[in-house]
């Protein structure tokens, strides 16, 4: 859970730039999802079980949640489009885990 959770924390720091910049946000989000899931399927030794799956997309989720975070920063302000980070970080997760 640990690499999951370290994961996350650093896709959403990858991410949070992306985020106030607006461009390839989407694709970027969903890269970062894919690759924070695959991160809990490497940390977990490939095991495929209900509760790894739903750490993986889990931990996809919180990535976006530190990079709003992230780009918040005072005086800076996301787009509203933004909040569309977590629907294309869940289906990169989701592409992880629907392979299991």
């Amino acid at each position: 859970m640990a690499i999951g959770l370290a994961a996350a924390v650093a896709g959403g720091l990858l991410l949070g730039p992306i985020l106030l910049g607006g461009a390839f946000f989407l694709i970027s989000a969903g890269v970062i999802g894919w690759c924070v899931a695959r991160a809990v399927y490497w940390a977990t030794e490939e095991a495929n079980s209900p509760f790894v799956r739903a750490w993986a997309l889990t931990a996809a989720g919180f990535s976006v949640a530190v990079g709003l975070v992230t780009a918040s920063a005072p005086g800076t302000a996301a787009s509203e489009l933004a909040y569309l980070a977590f629907p294309a970080a869940m289906y990169g997760g989701w592409i992880v885990v629907r392979q299991r």
